[in-house]
């Protein structure tokens, strides 16, 4: 895959100064994968990040550096849409499901039945209610009838568990069926 490298200063610089680089215009369909420094007789060069697959700095070795940025396939985290109210995302799989919590003011629709008796959400813990008191969930999920099955929680000692735990003022669920679900919680479950 493509992308842009520039760095900070542009020509050559003197040992211990601080090099930036910048990353941008990754090609479409690619996302970052990484980035390393190694300087002329191949040591690794240690890289501070600014922000995650946009910005690195490093510190100049007294030997000439090679910087190598990856790029890799786009990792699709939903079926489709875009999150807004007219276009949600589109929800298909336990692993889409879980993405909600990253996206917690989006607005979704459930596009397949899924089933959760898979790793990791049927182990341990199981599921992690998706909202917190900190973080709640603000947007709208709608199930579409479809049903989200085997809901497997084992946390006696939280409160608000569930498959969402906390929701704000704007939040709203609808269409939503459960079916053989085991929740374990403590109060407000």
């Amino acid at each position: 895959g493509m992308a842009t490298v520039t760095t900070n200063p542009a020509t050559e610089a003197t040992a211990g100064t601080t090099i930036t680089v910048n990353i941008s215009g990754i090609e479409t369909g690619k996302q970052f994968k990484s980035i390393t420094v190694t300087d002329a007789g191949s040591g690794a060069v240690a890289t501070t990040k600014l922000i995650v697959g946009e910005s690195y700095t490093f510190t100049m070795p007294a030997k000439n550096v090679t910087v190598t940025v990856e790029v890799e396939p786009e990792v699709q985290i939903f079926d489709g849409g875009n999150g807004t109210e007219a276009n949600p995302y589109q929800v298909a799989t336990a692993e889409q499901l879980n993405n909600v919590r990253y996206h917690l003011g989006k607005h979704f629709k459930q596009t397949a039945n899924i089933d959760l008796n898979v790793a990791p959400y049927n182990t341990g813990a199981g599921w992690e209610p998706i909202g917190s008191d900190g973080l709640p969930f603000t947007g709208t999920f709608d199930g579409d009838g479809k049903t989200i099955s085997n809901l497997t929680i084992n946390r006696s000692t939280e409160n608000y568990v569930g498959l969402f735990g906390v929701i704000g003022a704007t939040a709203k669920i609808q269409n939503v069926k459960l079916e053989n679900n085991k929740v374990n919680g403590q109060e407000r479950t």
